[in-house]
């Protein structure tokens, strides 16, 4: 867009300075990777996105901070290889050495061409060994293998996953912050778009369904309802089998019942003599336990006559049923 606003002699001004083809590669190079940066920053607003990407941010922070403090350890280790390794590519300067160490921390060791293979072998410039100490070279990549590899790696992954649920929880809180900044931006700079959507009065009543709804819930009436079964005399039967059986089992029960309460009168009056043996049951308690013996008899009789003329019933409908 500058060239269209300003004339040519402005921009030659402006950017006298930046005719080197070596710096205005480096510059492309560095706006390439703030543009895409900048682009994931701005997906922080969004709820697909938002929340990973923040967490990655705390991640990325972490890592830095543990890195600062173990700095010292990475550059101690970096200078001693340099040391020893100095007639080596990898480690034939300070800047290579510091990257080759941290290409160590997270297991790429190259151990056989760079600590083992080179024993005993020379530079093809100066002839000057390439591990000229390999004791020494083992010692320290024996401690190199245990203080960076193993014991800083596993710090830093522990530290940077180890609490992902509160990361999770600070980056949704996060999100939400930047949801509301980026609306009140839009807001400040499109008001007109505010206007368009804003809504003096809502009125909601949650107790009135529409008429959608009033009609689903009709249809779903209307075919919940089960069909009545047809009433045939085979139901008929089957109800009367049904009857028969519940009466026989209740009939049991009663049974039962009458003949635990006869067994606790019996122990009782036995009770009663072996701690009085002058005790006397009442005429009236006799003749009631005699009525009602006999008015139980009576209603097992009644109920025996009363089942049989129901099965003679049903033997008699499922004769004329047969002969139908």
């Amino acid at each position: 867009m500058v060239p269209y606003v300003t004339s040519p002699d402005v921009l030659d001004e402006w950017f006298s300075s930046m005719k080197d083809p070596r710096f205005l590669w480096i510059l492309g190079i560095v706006a390439i990777f703030v543009c895409y940066t900048n682009m994931l920053l701005f997906l922080r607003r969004y709820r697909l996105f938002g929340t990973y990407i923040s967490m990655y941010i705390e991640v990325t922070k972490t890592v830095i901070q543990v890195m600062l403090v173990f700095v010292f350890i990475v550059f101690g280790f970096a200078l001693v290889f340099h040391l020893l390794f100095a007639e080596q590519i990898g480690f034939h300067t300070v800047h290579h050495s510091i990257l080759r160490v941290l290409a160590m921390m997270i297991g790429e060791l190259d151990l056989g061409a760079t600590f083992i293979d080179s024993i005993g072998q020379r530079s093809d410039k100066n002839q000057n060994p390439k591990n000229p100490f390999p004791e020494v070279a083992f010692l320290f990549i024996f401690l190199c293998l245990i203080l960076l590899t193993v014991a800083l790696m596993n710090l830093l992954v522990g530290l940077a996953v180890g609490d992902t649920e509160t990361m999770k929880k600070f980056a949704t809180i996060k999100r939400l912050a930047l949801q509301i900044e980026y609306h009140i931006q839009i807001d400040e700079s499109c008001p007109f778009i505010s206007r368009a959507a804003y809504q003096m009065v809502y009125v909601e009543k949650p107790n009135k369904l529409s008429r959608f709804h009033r009609v689903m819930e009709w249809l779903q009436a209307r075919f919940a309802e089960a069909s009545p079964e047809p009433f045939t005399e085979d139901t008929k039967t089957t109800e009367l089998a049904n009857l028969q059986e519940e009466t026989m089992k209740n009939k049991k029960r009663i049974k039962s019942m009458m003949a635990m309460l006869e067994a606790q009168n019996r122990l009782l009056t036995r009770l009663a003599l072996t701690i009085d043996p002058g005790f006397e049951l009442p005429e009236d308690e006799e003749t009631r336990r005699t009525d009602d013996t006999d008015a139980t008899d009576a209603t097992d009789a009644r109920n025996q006559a009363s089942l049989k003329e129901s099965e003679e019933h049903a033997d008699d409908t499922s004769v004329e049923f047969t002969g139908e």
